[in-house]
């Protein structure tokens, strides 16, 4: 894809294959006031290069901020008891909402995967 303005053509390249953001060491607060600790992978895949280039400048930033920010709030509404009961639960609510978003950007989130980091913590409280 190639836009002329100025200064010359700039040319933009994007991978169409699916792709991992990761995300290490995320905090998250449960509504009980428990800190988790998570390592979050985000597997996306660009549909449409062209709505990607005109809608948003930085995509892997917008998505992994996207993506926490509905972590956060998930977390925020439940114990910890439901968080490691509902994982699956979870993943899915984050993913459906990530992708009503995303869709206009035309981008697609493959899957969601997280683990704890300190679930030896988590069992223990």
């Amino acid at each position: 894809m190639c836009r002329n303005n100025k200064l010359g053509s700039l040319a933009t390249r994007y991978s169409l294959r699916e792709a991992l953001l990761p995300i290490n060491n995320l905090i998250l607060i449960t509504q009980d006031s428990v800190e988790i600790r998570i390592n979050l992978s985000i597997y996306y895949k660009i549909i449409d290069p062209k709505l990607v280039y005109n809608t948003i400048e930085n995509y892997e930033v917008a998505l992994t901020d996207l993506v926490k920010s509905n972590l956060f709030d998930q977390a925020r509404q439940l114990k910890i008891a439901e968080i490691i009961k509902n994982k699956q639960d979870i993943n899915i609510s984050v993913k459906k909402e990530t992708a009503a978003i995303i869709r206009n950007w035309g981008i697609s989130v493959e899957k969601l995967e997280f683990s704890y980091i300190n679930s030896s913590d988590i069992i223990l409280k």
